[in-house]
């Protein structure tokens, strides 16, 4: 087994705070004016797009712990990479502490330029970058060369001296970021040459996968980012499929499967992806949540909310998929308290309709709800036994998530449709969703308050779980009924509850 950095990923508080603040404070909106609330609903539900119009690099319920306690930072000292922010991951991410040797490798992509000296390399990098403004092969041996330092660039993504010496880091950024502006300045007037560019890179690109998984992940963005054409700036989509390719591969660590899952979903999002393409995708996202490591609570999380954000109900065989997959996550007890609250949110984008048991869907996401706020009362109490004040903070994505459901997470998200509540169903469903959402809101604003959350609202929806207990447990007829934790806590007891499933 190899031994890899385990350093928390940093990034400031700021960054995090204000859109969870503008979001709660969207929801504590809605419950004093509804027109209000779709005037102020602009808390982004991402941030800025990587550079080169990329995917995002961290988005909302993503970026940081939150219904699930933040893991402990770990030092390797056989192998002390680290980097403050990686491109593509959530900021709280962690790698595992030791990968698999199908995972990471030692061993370095070595080309060699010429007689190997600088000056041969800075004879190449010369003829490349003349090459490239240009936009054609006009001399003999020209394509061969181009090829050539172009793996030569990639390879530097794999040299030991730059992926463990701290210093070097910023080597890597810069190798990683010149291969997308290197396809920005490609023949400005030549398109016909940015396709060839663009060709190679996709073709040479994925032999970063069987090195380091630092190399692989860099090799998941750089697929990731490029895009098509200048303006507007559209994922180049012949990059999906050896990121599909990636993702697919169950022994990768779960950060490099995140990046490679954050790429795909701009494809789909961004890229207007044929329907063959996006339903092969949802078949992979989904068969994994199905069979795959529900310890790997950051890459179940991110596929939820991809899912989601896909709008798409169906796989390739024409069948809800998705929802039939959210909604076990949603209730699954073995997942993350984080992981079931994006589910939920994800849940709220989809266009449902009433082939679906949404009287299922709401009771599950109050459920949820309940157990959230037992385990962020055991939570606060721990935190005051230890002379500490409770984290609202930490825990507002999972509270926003129950949130998001019913009503979205901005503008745009109220345009799409987004939320249970903006959803046209029979009146049954309607009532159905309006009381769940009423039992959901007050856990939301208590948290936004930094307030304790009173027991006698937790007795609450105890009882209306107890009374709305949905007469069955299939989502859609075309599935079986979903796997659920126990039935609905008892009125009287305890409230503290248990901790987030990950602790």
């Amino acid at each position: 087994m190899m031994n890899v950095n385990t350093r928390n990923c940093r990034s400031g508080l700021s960054v995090f705070f204000r859109p969870v603040c503008a979001l709660l404070v969207f929801a504590v909106t809605a419950a004093v004016n509804e027109s209000q609330l779709r005037a102020q609903s602009d808390a982004p539900s991402q941030p800025a797009a990587a550079e080169n119009g990329g995917a995002p690099v961290s988005e909302p319920p993503e970026t940081r712990p939150s219904g699930d306690p933040a893991p402990q930072p770990k030092q390797s000292p056989s192998d002390p990479v680290a980097e403050k922010k990686r491109p593509g991951l959530p900021s709280d991410y962690t790698p595992p502490a030791q990968l698999s040797p199908e995972a990471s490798s030692d061993e370095e992509w070595i080309v060699t330029i010429g007689d190997g000296t600088k000056r041969a390399v800075d004879r190449a990098r010369s003829k490349y970058n003349r090459i490239r403004n240009e936009g054609r092969f006009s001399e003999p041996g020209d394509r061969e060369d181009f090829v050539k330092y172009l793996q030569w660039k990639l390879s530097q993504l794999t040299l030991r001296e730059n992926l463990l010496v701290r210093k070097n880091h910023e080597k890597l950024r810069k190798f990683k970021q010149e291969v997308l502006t290197d396809v920005r300045k490609a023949g400005s007037n030549n398109r016909q040459f940015r396709d060839t560019m663009l060709e190679l890179i996709v073709q040479e690109t994925p032999n970063l996968f069987k090195y380091h998984h630092l190399s692989r992940l860099s090799g998941a963005v750089i697929l990731s980012e490029l895009n098509a054409q200048r303006e507007p700036r559209t994922p180049y989509l012949p990059a999906a499929r050896p990121l599909l390719d990636l993702f697919k591969q169950k022994h990768q660590a779960p950060g490099v499967r995140i990046a490679a899952a954050r790429g795909l979903r701009r494809m789909v999002e961004q890229g207007q992806a044929p329907d063959e393409l996006a339903e092969e995708i949802i078949d992979a996202f989904v068969d994994e949540l199905q069979t795959g490591n529900k310890q790997q609570k950051h890459l179940r999380t991110a596929l939820v909310s991809h899912l989601g954000h896909f709008r798409r109900l169906n796989d390739s065989q024409g069948k809800p998929a998705v929802p039939f997959a959210l909604t076990q996550v949603l209730a699954d007890e073995d997942e993350s308290l984080r992981t079931r609250s994006e589910a939920a949110a994800a849940l709220g984008r989809l266009p449902l309709d009433n082939a679906f048991n949404i009287e299922l869907i709401c009771y599950e996401i109050v459920k949820l709800g309940h157990e959230v706020a037992e385990a962020f009362q055991q939570d606060s109490m721990q935190a005051v036994n230890a002379g500490q004040q409770p984290n609202h903070v930490r825990w507002s994505w999972t509270f926003a998530g129950l949130y998001i459901a019913f009503k979205g997470d901005s503008k745009s998200s109220v345009s799409h449709g987004d939320g249970l509540s903006r959803k046209t169903f029979k009146p049954a469903f309607n009532n159905t969703v309006r009381d769940a959402y009423n039992q959901i809101l007050p856990l939301v604003q208590k948290n936004l308050r930094t307030e304790k959350i009173d027991p006698a609202q937790l007795n609450q929806i105890k009882q209306w779980l107890q009374t709305n207990l949905p007469a069955n447990k299939k989502v859609n007829d075309a599935f079986p009924e979903i796997k659920t934790g126990d039935d609905p806590p008892k009125i009287g007891a305890k409230t503290n509850g248990n901790a987030p499933a990950s602790q």
